[in-house]
């Protein structure tokens, strides 16, 4: 258990630390990055979820980009994402939220998109299946949802972050995830979803994040996608290549569905690099 818990410190320092790398090159490339990127409307609301333990400032770098990019975005307006006990508990925090989300779609007459990093890609999940109609499209980020279809293991590297983040013992952690019930990797019925997930996450195992083949849906008629990008977890929110992404999605004709090509945005002279990069640009 030491053993495992040392690693487990190591790999969120050098994830961390990779994060920090990520919003120095958003910051450079912001005027690059803004310019390229498929811009809203101006009316569209968009609702992000920081992850567990993270403060809504968090995701501000997120928020400012959306916004400076046509989409009116706003924090969750609950604070620190304390995570969650147990089914119960999840249900009373969709409540809470429904109830700003319902004055979104008053306000702007619209349903609102959600993005979700980490544990709040899962709340965001939550409720876009408890209610569908309110919400357009969920988007998450290294989201840890999917345990019935990977090996234990991943639970219990679940487990263990959280506990090197609140100090708790692991098996505490573990009782709180079981608790959440067996269903929880279930992708809302009628709400596109787009799972942003990296094979580099320090703190997500890339088997929990990944959407399973047996939800995906060739014949398009409900929209789930895997988005691959080489980042770290906790710099998910300010990567260039995943804000890139999250502008392409929201962006995305829900009747006309295309999967995402990154691609597509290079300079013409660049794209031949690609087979060099294409870990970075992936979608599955």
């Amino acid at each position: 258990m030491p053993l495992k818990s040392g690693f487990g410190l190591l790999r969120l320092q050098a994830d961390m630390l990779w994060a920090s790398a990520e919003y120095g090159l958003m910051l450079l490339g912001d005027n690059a990055l803004n310019a390229m990127v498929p811009k809203g409307d101006g009316e569209t609301p968009v609702m992000t979820l920081p992850g567990f333990a993270g403060p809504e400032y968090s995701l501000t770098p997120l928020n400012k980009f959306l916004r400076a990019n046509g989409y009116r975005a706003r924090s969750w307006g609950m604070g620190t994402n304390k995570g969650l006990r147990d089914r119960s508990h999840m249900n009373a925090v969709v409540r809470q939220l429904g109830h700003r989300i319902r004055e979104s779609n008053d306000k702007y007459g619209r349903a609102v998109s959600l993005v979700g990093q980490s544990l709040g890609g899962l709340i965001a999940r939550e409720v876009a299946r408890q209610m569908p109609h309110e919400i357009d499209r969920v988007i998450t980020l290294g989201t840890p949802a999917h345990f019935a279809d990977a090996p234990e293991s991943a639970l219990e590297a679940v487990a263990d972050m959280m506990a090197l983040y609140t100090g708790a013992p692991r098996s505490e952690h573990m009782r709180e995830l079981l608790a959440l019930g067996p269903d929880l990797g279930d992708p809302p019925p009628r709400v596109p979803l787009v799972s942003v997930f990296s094979r580099t996450d320090g703190v997500t195992p890339v088997e929990t994040a990944i959407i399973p083949e047996r939800y995906l849906d060739p014949t398009g008629k409900k929209i789930r996608e895997n988005v691959e990008i080489t980042c770290s977890h906790c710099g998910m929110g300010v990567n260039p290549l995943v804000l890139l992404t999250i502008a392409d999605r929201l962006a995305a004709d829900k009747n006309d569905w295309q999967p995402i090509d990154l691609t597509s945005y290079l300079p013409e002279p660049i794209k031949s690099l690609y087979p060099l990069v294409r870990k970075g640009f992936a979608a599955t």
